[in-house]
């Protein structure tokens, strides 16, 4: 038989164990709560507005415990000019091997107007690679700058 004494103890025992899982738990929540919402505000940030506060992304990066995040958000990128894309060449193809366009991952058939681009010479159809440069200058597959490069 257990005194009284003891059983006491035993139950204040399982209760101070309960109140430290549940504060765990409540921590951890918060916690994550908090890392989703610095990630929200991160994303609001980049999305919205290319000049953000330092301190506000300092502060949403320190939250969510990600250091490459620390530093200044990137002008929204802006594609080629529809001068510099028009004076990319374009081709007819001629089937002599099988390639595919790594954009819309199709097969280049005989007389598909395909680009070559200048200075990674990955080839690609031309409309999809028009459509990528309007937002984008670099090249889909190695990351290659598109534009011509200028002789030094």
């Amino acid at each position: 038989m257990t005194s009284r004494k003891e059983r006491c103890q035993f139950i204040y025992g399982i209760m101070m164990a309960s109140a430290m899982f549940m504060l765990f738990v409540i921590t951890n929540y918060y916690e994550s709560l908090l890392r989703m919402y610095a990630r929200f505000v991160i994303h609001q940030l980049e999305r919205n507005s290319p000049v953000a506060g330092s301190f506000v992304l300092w502060l949403a990066a320190t939250l969510a415990e990600e250091p490459w995040l620390l530093v200044e958000p990137r002008p929204s990128t802006v594609g080629l000019e529809q001068s510099v894309i028009a004076s990319l060449p374009i081709f007819e193809y001629e089937k002599k091997t099988t390639l595919k366009c790594s954009i819309c991952l199709s097969v280049f058939d005989d007389g598909d107007r395909v680009r070559i681009l200048p200075n990674c010479e990955h080839t690609f159809h031309g409309e999809c690679i028009d459509r990528w440069l309007e937002s984008s200058t670099t090249c889909p597959v190695c990351r290659a700058h598109v534009a011509p490069q200028e002789p030094r």
